[in-house]
């Protein structure tokens, strides 16, 4: 089974641009830009990551991995948060495609809970 991999970059407006034309060259021949990676996220720089990856979403992202929860009430619960507050990060992290929101309804519910989950097995950060 293929290790999923995804990559967090720390870099400048030229670099992204560079980058950018690469990803768009590897596109147009049906090619991945980085094939190391199946997501490649860019900062312009570390406040902009710190906002994005703040302690308390890389505890989801841990939690999420390890405890594995059936709902984002579980997972609010064990991260002892509120779950509006959690309910946001985990959405802007599912936008970024860093955690996946599964649909899903178990016996004796009236409606459809969201399950997260974190699909990667390994996290880069480069500078």
């Amino acid at each position: 089974m293929k290790t999923k991999k995804f990559k967090i970059k720390i870099q400048t407006l030229e670099a992204f641009q560079g980058d950018f034309g690469r990803a768009w060259k590897a596109a147009e021949q049906n090619k991945l830009w980085e094939p190391d990676y199946d997501l490649v996220l860019s900062f312009g720089d570390a406040s902009s990551l710190s906002r994005v990856f703040s302690p308390e979403r890389i505890r989801i992202i841990q939690t999420v991995r390890e405890k594995k929860p059936s709902s984002i009430r579980e997972l609010a619960r064990l991260l002892n948060r509120a779950q509006p507050n959690v309910q946001k990060d985990v959405q802007d992290l599912a936008n970024l495609g860093v955690i996946v929101l599964k649909k899903v309804k178990g016996k004796n519910q009236k409606q459809e809970s969201l399950t997260p989950s974190c699909p990667w097995d390994e996290f880069d950060v480069a500078v």
